[in-house]
């Protein structure tokens, strides 16, 4: 993930410490990509913050994410997918991205 900070003023130096105060998970739990907080706990539960569905639409649930943490999910539901059977290769959490020639 690149990001792109104006150093011009001191006070932006805040922007790379706070960036991102989560720590994302990506899980499939059966339909799609489950995005946890495992810093975030409730009865506990890792906080399931977002979910991207199997055609790569991300759902929010909280509107307290950072700008660092929406961008990793956001890389993940255009770019990213993952396995979900070990004996079956060809089975993906995500649609598969057509292949570019």
């Amino acid at each position: 993930m690149l990001v792109f900070i104006n150093y011009s003023n001191v006070f932006n130096l805040n922007i790379l410490v706070n960036m991102k105060k989560e720590k994302l998970m990506f899980s499939h739990v059966g339909n799609g990509v489950s995005v946890c907080d495992i810093n975030r706990l409730y009865n506990d539960d890792y906080v399931i913050v977002a979910h991207i569905s199997y055609n790569r639409k991300i759902m929010y649930f909280t509107n307290t994410l950072t700008d660092g943490a929406k961008c990793e999910i956001e890389d993940f539901a255009n770019l990213g997918n993952m396995a979900v059977s070990a004996f079956n290769p060809n089975a993906y959490a995500l649609r598969p991205l057509p292949i570019i020639v």
